[in-house]
């Protein structure tokens, strides 16, 4: 046999079984779009079979019809790796969002003890509410160590300042908690052990649907470490779409807001924050009770990291309406139109004690980041670097927002062209101490009491958003 021939069977062979790869990977999806680049395939399959049988009888142009078997492969190796990287994406982000993460850590003042060795004798403390993870830790690390459990931050704190060699076990939930009082304390304290205690999430994926209306919960947590670690959550933010209209209302609840806590936190007044100790389930069905409509979807981010995604896209540009220096990284932002990189977005972000309304202009400041990003999103050139951008936000993003649902998605605005407009509100209210905190009971902590003609008005906008007709 020719080496033409050979190199003709090889190229061929090579292409056909890539082809057939790409169209398995495709064929799990019934999407329009999807469907018609599965008929493409097919096309170039029969047309690859068509060319090698033709070249196999016969010498004239051969090497050009080789040439062009081999561009066409290579075309399909790039499609191939951008369906594999997107798909790996989503496995990423979706599988994250199915756990979460309570570390927990046995600390003592700096000092008392080196190992958890140097423990023996001493007395250790933990809280009551941390007790079901401490005992599984232990269990994990195959330890038996007597453990006292008190009631509140307060006890915790006294036993450990007045106690002086004892050894206070603190797990993510309870450190956020201990930190809001307590963080001067937390800066003499060492780590001499840790332990991570997984979870399920209890929020599993919602089916397929063809919908062209529905509510995403947005969480958003300002932190160090792993996304799965349970934390506060900081922003709080329902994103209500009707591909339909062309319509998204972003809705931000104040972190400080004085709600009942749904699952873990019995239906109990507390923080906003807190629910997100609780797991990202909480948070999501309180805000479903408040505002009365069912949220399918969350995403929940890191700002941390997440925002790192700003400079992937170019920056951003915010109207700012109120002159101010962030104390996160010392920008001065004027009054005006602001161009923001990452690391200015997070300044801008983070800041509420140099804004006259404290928290509440915050939201206002990060719906702001969220809305310019989002609408940065949409422009061509971003959607054509998608893999830059899904490489951005991998490590910082949670979501149970299956591909397949956002393959549903943008095949509707692909087929009608329809252009989203972005709006945003606040839920209003004041800000007073003096609330009882279900989880921090005792302590005068800030709430924000909301306004409930104000709450009622705007769960009635969302619920016209997200109705088929207007």
């Amino acid at each position: 046999m020719q080496l033409s021939k050979k190199i003709l069977l090889l190229v061929s062979a090579v292409l056909l079984t890539s082809l057939g790869y790409l169209y398995y990977i495709l064929n799990k999806t019934d999407l329009l779009s999807i469907g018609k680049l599965r008929a493409a395939l097919l096309v170039v399959a029969l047309f690859t079979v068509a060319l090698t049988a033709l070249l196999y009888r016969t010498k004239k142009y051969q090497r050009w019809l080789i040439a062009l078997l081999i561009v066409v492969l290579l075309i399909d190796g790039y499609v191939l790796y951008k369906v594999n990287a997107t798909l790996r994406f989503f496995d990423t982000v979706n599988q994250s969002a199915q756990q979460s993460v309570n570390m927990v850590k046995f600390v003592a003042l700096d000092g008392a003890a080196e190992t958890f060795e140097d423990l023996a004798g001493k007395p250790v403390y933990g809280l009551a509410f941390d007790r079901a993870d401490i005992e599984q830790a232990l269990i994990q690390q195959g330890r038996t160590v007597e453990v006292t459990y008190l009631s509140s931050q307060e006890e915790l704190y006294q036993c450990l300042i007045a106690g002086g060699e004892g050894t206070v076990i603190l797990t993510s939930k309870s450190e956020a908690l201990f930190e809001s009082v307590y963080e001067d304390v937390l800066t003499n304290l060492k780590t001499i052990d840790q332990q991570p205690v997984s979870q399920a999430v209890e929020l599993p994926t919602p089916k397929v649907e063809k919908v062209e209306s529905f509510n995403v919960y947005i969480s958003g947590i300002d932190s160090y470490g792993e996304l799965e670690t349970v934390s506060r959550s900081d922003v709080n933010i329902v994103m209500t779409v009707n591909l339909a209209k062309g319509k998204i209302m972003l809705t931000s609840m104040p972190r400080d807001a004085y709600v009942r806590i749904a699952d873990g936190g019995n239906n109990q007044y507390d923080k906003l924050t807190h629910a997100g100790l609780y797991g990202v389930g909480a948070s999501l069905h309180t805000l479903e009770n408040l505002y009365g409509n069912k949220i399918d979807f969350f995403v929940r981010v890191n700002f941390t990291s997440f925002l790192e995604v700003i400079d992937v896209i170019g920056g951003v540009d915010v109207y700012n309406d109120q002159e101010f220096v962030s104390l996160h990284g010392g920008d001065y932002f004027p009054v005006g139109n602001v161009h923001m990189t990452a690391r200015e977005a997070l300044g801008y972000v983070r800041e509420r004690y140099a804004l006259k309304h404290g928290d509440f202009d915050r939201n206002r400041n990060q719906e702001k980041v969220i809305k310019a990003v989002i609408e940065k999103l949409m422009q061509k050139e971003n959607l054509l670097n998608s893999e830059r951008i899904l490489h951005a936000v991998a490590k910082s993003l949670q979501t149970n927002v299956s591909f397949d649902q956002v393959m549903h998605w943008v095949d509707y605005l692909l087929a009608t062209r329809n252009q989203l407009e972005v709006e945003s509100v606040i839920v209003e209210g004041r800000g007073r101490s003096g609330l009882s905190s279900y989880l921090m009971p005792g302590y005068k902590l800030y709430m924000f009491e909301l306004d409930k003609d104000n709450l009622a008005m705007i769960s009635q906008k969302m619920s016209e958003v997200l109705a088929e007709e207007d």
